[in-house]
């Protein structure tokens, strides 16, 4: 990891601090699992490699993971192309207008979950 993306994972750790959270799932790749790792060692949480995260498994794979965790306080590490279909989907289920997309490298998205389904969707820049 670079060491600007060191202090982006620290950064993170401490962005979300006053969160509540569950579980840190995350793609095994080891970029993504470097960037969860401070946060999971704040909050003494395992970080869970999670397949349904990992390049090219698709937008449609987040919300498959999310309504298999109903009412869970997730946070979830996943690779630029998944964030890209994901923000289509969200767009298309009238959930987020385009004019709102965002997906920068170290950028947050902060899902709302209501009954297993996404029902909200706001963006956090990269720290």
């Amino acid at each position: 990891m670079t060491k600007a993306g060191s202090k982006q994972a620290e950064a993170l750790a401490q962005q979300l601090r006053d969160e509540p959270l569950d579980e840190i799932r995350s793609s095994a790749y080891v970029r993504c699992m470097q960037t969860v790792e401070p946060l999971a060692k704040a909050r003494g949480l395992p970080v869970q490699p999670e397949p349904l995260l990992e390049e090219g498994a698709g937008g449609e794979s987040v919300l498959r993971l999310i309504k298999q965790r109903p009412g869970r306080r997730l946070v979830l590490c996943t690779h630029g192309d998944v964030v890209e279909e994901l923000l289509e989907l969200l767009v298309e289920r009238g959930l987020l207008s385009r004019s709102r997309l965002a997906n920068e490298k170290g950028g947050t998205w902060v899902l709302e979950e209501r009954n297993g389904d996404v029902s909200g969707a706001s963006y956090r820049a990269a720290p």
